[in-house]
């Protein structure tokens, strides 16, 4: 199982069950303004979009090697 959610810090946040233990890292991304929304793509990888206190789309995704994020703009509210 895999979470992802905004810290009391405003930055994102994985949290996961390895099987035996629950882990979680900050994820780099700037200062979310709100909780993610994370979605599983047809070739498994996870794709996370949250918006961030300027109000851009924020875009993090795991490549099979780590995660990268990227800003894909916008005025959202």
């Amino acid at each position: 199982m895999q979470v992802f959610a905004r810290g009391a810090d405003s930055m994102l946040r994985h949290v996961w069950w390895d099987g035996r233990a629950w882990n979680n890292e900050p994820l780099a991304s700037p200062p979310l303004g709100g909780g993610p929304a994370a979605m599983v793509d047809f070739d498994g990888s996870i794709q996370v979009f949250a918006a961030g206190t300027d109000h851009s789309l924020q875009h993090i995704w795991w490549d099979g090697d780590g995660w990268n994020a990227e800003p894909l703009g916008g005025g959202i509210a």
